[in-house]
């Protein structure tokens, strides 16, 4: 598979996850981006696989201590699975959690 294709997406994505397991979370950060990047492409912006990666982007800005960054990230993740999912979807309410986590710890209750 070439650079642009979405396995190559998946793979960053997977490396992502396992550098946050441990701990290096600055590689993680630049694997998930690698990952948006190539979803971008592949997939647009509108797409499940390119909220998963704003979605791995927030989670790991949140081990970083970066929470604006990652409350936008999170944003993103939830903009998109409102337009693909629709309200009702388990994915839909990661967001929201994930966005109701990362308000907690900035403090907006």
């Amino acid at each position: 598979h070439g650079p642009q294709h979405p396995d190559r997406a998946t793979s960053h994505n997977d490396i992502g996850n396992v550098l946050v397991r441990l701990g290096k979370f600055e590689d993680a950060l630049e694997a998930h981006q690698e990952a948006l990047a190539i979803r971008l492409k592949v997939h647009g912006p509108q797409h499940p696989d390119t909220a998963t990666s704003h979605d791995n982007i927030g989670n790991v800005l949140q081990r970083l201590g970066k929470f604006e960054d990652a409350l936008e990230a999170h944003q993103e993740a939830l903009a998109i699975r409102l337009k693909v999912h629709g309200p009702q979807h388990p994915d839909t309410a990661t967001s929201h959690n994930n966005i109701g986590l990362v308000l907690e710890r900035l403090g907006k209750f």
